[in-house]
């Protein structure tokens, strides 16, 4: 390729320089090539790894959201009232045992000491003394 010679005497051309000044040796084309290639190498592999974090990240942050959406939608034990605990102890062998009024069981005696869906875990007797109101594990709701 020819340049006309106004183009060369007007220094349109650009010239290297070091730090220090002094003029560096023009590259031919074939190392402009190789400059681009390694550039391009370099921005590629940084590329890929910056990608793979990125996939890192999202699966991640999908896997944790699933997981807390799971979490949420998990199925509490239901807090039972007073009544609830009443009919779970009338269905238990609770129910066959003697309570302190007439024609009343243990579970009616519990159910008397219940507040606010508390169930007592004893409830004192004066002819037998601290007697358990425990019936099952729904006793423990």
């Amino acid at each position: 390729m020819t340049l006309p010679e106004d183009v060369l005497e007007r220094s349109m051309l650009r010239t290297s320089a070091s730090a220090n000044g002094q003029p560096m040796p023009d590259r031919g084309q074939i190392a402009e090539v190789v400059t681009v290639v390694v550039v391009t190498i370099v921005f590629t592999e940084v590329i890929i790894e910056a990608f793979a974090i990125a996939v890192g990240v999202t699966v991640t942050a999908t896997v944790a959201a699933g997981a807390a959406e799971a979490f949420a939608k998990r199925k509490k034990p239901k807090k039972l009232s007073c009544s609830d605990h009443l009919g779970n102890c009338l269905m238990s062998p609770l129910a066959d045992q003697p309570g302190t009024g007439p024609d009343h069981s243990l579970c009616h005696d519990c159910w008397m000491r219940c507040e606010n869906g508390h169930w007592p875990t004893q409830v004192e007797q004066a002819s037998r003394g601290q007697v358990s109101c425990w019936y099952g594990p729904e006793a423990d709701y």
